[in-house]
This record gives structure tokens, C-alpha cells and sequence, in this order.
């Protein structure tokens, strides 16, 4: 058998094709920052550059947790992805994962970022009382929810179902 290697007449046309059929590529560094809203000190946002359109996973994990985001390709990280989920006071590895139909890229190096502890003011945090409970109502992980509706007195159901770990 005789493997022979194409060489690419065009160079214009060959860069075009292996960029039509590669994994997508990082443009930019990712960089994970702290939430800036001391409002919300478990939160991060996570921002970068790729080489196209993307469905974006973000992975992170800290002694005893993880946790798992993903963003589909509406969701523009350049903007800044929101990365929540985390426990207060804990340094997570976060590893960044981007795709689209061409295949899959990892960014080579773990990102960090250590949450801030609750602040220790019992005044500030909420008194949430539960009238109803029923888990299997409730989509598994985190509800966000508007701050103005819990404290206008409005009902609300919130729930929370703990991950594992």
C-alpha cells in the first residue's frame, strides 16, 4: 500500500476547508472572575474570544463538589457566561470546554476561582420559611429567582434539590 501526501495547490482554498473541518479554536484566554455584585459572592463569570459560534461546558469542581454549566450557542461568551453553583469559601478548578459540529476543544490549562465567604451579618440573609414541599415538582439544582419578589411578600415557589456531593 502507497500513502501519498496531497499538497494543497491554493493555499487560500486549503485554509478555508481545514477551517471548515477543525475543532474550534480559543481566540482568547478564558478569564474567570469573581461576580462583581457583592449581592451574589458564589457567583462567576467567565469570558472569551472563539473561533466561531459555540456551545460552551464548563466543568468545576472543589473537595467533596462539582458542578457542570452549559451555554448553547446564543449565549456569546465574549459577553460573559454566568458561572454559579458554587459553596462559599472554596477554590474550584473550572476546565472549559467548547464545541460545535466540526468537534470539540478544551482550553489546556484549568482556570481557578476562590468564592467569598457569606458575610457573617445573619441580617442580611433572607428568612425563607417552607409551606409546601415537594421534590419531585422541582427541576433538579438551582432556582434563581428575583430578590424583589422574595422580600415583596408576593408567594413564590422556590425550591432547591441538593446535587450530589
Amino acid at each position: 500500500m502507497t500513502v501519498t501526501k496531497l499538497s494543497c495547490l491554493i493555499p487560500f482554498y486549503c485554509f478555508l476547508a481545514s477551517s471548515l473541518w477543525s475543532a474550534p479554536v480559543f481566540r482568547s484566554t478564558p478569564e474567570l472572575l469573581s461576580n462583581p455584585n457583592p449581592a451574589a459572592p458564589l457567583a462567576g463569570v467567565l469570558s472569551f474570544k472563539a473561533s466561531g459560534t459555540v456551545h460552551t461546558k464548563i466543568i468545576g469542581s472543589t473537595e467533596g463538589h462539582r458542578f457542570e454549566i452549559e451555554y448553547g450557542p446564543e449565549k456569546n461568551p465574549i459577553n460573559g457566561l454566568p458561572v454559579v453553583g458554587m459553596r462559599a469559601d472554596k477554590r474550584y478548578t473550572v476546565t472549559v470546554h467548547i464545541s460545535d459540529a466540526s468537534g470539540q476543544t478544551t482550553f489546556d490549562q484549568p482556570l481557578s476561582l476562590t468564592t467569598r465567604p457569606l458575610p457573617n451579618r445573619p441580617d442580611l440573609m433572607p428568612r425563607i420559611k417552607i409551606e409546601r414541599y415537594t421534590p419531585e415538582a422541582m427541576a433538579k439544582g438551582f432556582t434563581l429567582t428575583d430578590r424583589k419578589l422574595l422580600f415583596s411578600g408576593a408567594a413564590a415557589e422556590v425550591g432547591v434539590i441538593k446535587e450530589e456531593g
